[in-house]
């Protein structure tokens, strides 16, 4: 994603817009989850899909699709969770295949990338699938 340098109240501006917009509030969310037997299954998930043939992590990897080493401070976790469970549907565009992944399989995946590809990343909260 490219950086628009914007400043704090450009990016406030724009926030205020876009929650203004009839039934753009945000949902509520909970807590990632932490659990290291998530994290790990997630984790397992990742290398079995192959997503680093796409994509590049910590610059090793994939050159076709996004960088992911810091997505976890530019990607909130929901989004993560509904572009996963379809590319399609949110960029008709995308290259990326649909991998037809469980819920619990969608949140184990959001719940590695939010732990492993971070950079300082702020604490979101996710709602997951049940």
């Amino acid at each position: 994603m490219p950086n628009f340098l914007l400043t704090d109240e450009e990016v406030a501006a724009i926030e205020a817009f876009l929650l203004s917009v009839p039934g753009a509030s945000p949902a509520p969310e909970t807590p990632v989850s932490q659990d290291e037997q998530v994290i790990a299954q997630g984790k397992k998930i990742f290398g079995e899909a192959r997503c680093i043939s796409c994509h590049a992590v910590e610059g090793r990897g994939g050159t076709l699709a996004p960088e992911l080493s810091r997505v976890a401070g530019k990607a909130r976790p929901r989004w993560l969770l509904e572009f996963l469970r379809d590319p399609k549907e949110h960029a008709a565009n995308s290259k990326m295949p649909r991998y037809r992944f469980s819920n619990q399989e969608l949140n184990a995946v959001v719940a590695y990338m939010l732990a492993q590809f971070q950079d300082g990343a702020p604490d979101f909260s996710f709602s997951g699938l049940k």
